[in-house]
């Protein structure tokens, strides 16, 4: 039975903004996703199973492996076409890809901005990550436009200790539509802009990117 001296509770409902932001890269983007196959390793690993010992490499399929792709593909089939055709690292692979949709996680956008709060007075960033979202479109992605994709080769440390060779996917010219859902009260449309552009030049995206001590993967905006 309600008292007579209690009272209603109304909680307004929240505003919710959106946006539409285009950025353009400005150094080359080298991706670099997890591959299924190291996953199976170590997931293997933790189960105990049996460790069948180091594959020699495949530069064209561990290249595949870095892209994040957003649609099905028959990896075997583009494997057996690049090598038919004697594709190698380094080479430009544009071709292969025209009619495959290729993206870049869309939390990594976020993460750039956020952490460009660091470079921005007045703005904190557990403020920041709590007021906007960039949108993903398919398999948690934005999908990529760009001229230029080739095969990266790179000779790296592992633990700072033995040498390795990485081959990875390389993006030139590159852009990205980034479709944005922000709190009005907590951010402004200006604001977030404004930090993503920031993300774009201090931080970047990708591998070797400003706030892992490289030049790849920066960006700025476009409209």
């Amino acid at each position: 039975m309600k008292k007579d001296n209690e009272s209603k509770i109304e909680i307004p409902r929240m505003e919710r903004g959106t946006l539409r932001v285009g950025i353009k890269g400005t150094t080359p983007l080298i991706v670099h996703r997890f591959a299924d196959k190291a996953k199976k390793q170590m997931l293997d690993k933790q189960k105990g199973k049996a460790n069948k010992g180091k594959e020699f490499k495949n530069p064209i399929a561990d290249f595949i492996d870095t892209l994040y792709l957003m649609q099905p593909i028959d990896r075997d089939a583009l494997i057996g076409q690049m090598e038919n055709d004697g594709v190698e690292p380094g080479d430009d692979v544009t071709k292969y890809f025209k009619k495959i949709r290729l993206g870049f996680p869309a939390a990594g956008f976020k993460l750039a901005a956020v952490s460009a709060c660091r470079n921005i007075d007045g703005i904190p960033m557990t403020l920041a990550r709590g007021s906007f979202f960039v949108l993903e479109d398919t398999f948690g992605c934005v999908e990529i436009k760009y001229k230029k994709l080739y095969i990266r080769e790179d000779m790296v440390r592992l633990n700072g200790k033995s040498a390795d060779i990485r081959h990875r996917a390389c993006f030139e010219d590159w852009t990205f539509t980034l479709n944005v859902e922000f709190n009005p009260v907590s951010l402004s449309a200006e604001q977030i802009c404004n930090l993503i552009d920031m993300g774009g030049f201090s931080v970047g995206i990708g591998d070797w990117r400003p706030e892992r001590n490289g030049s790849s993967g920066k960006f700025e905006l476009i409209h």
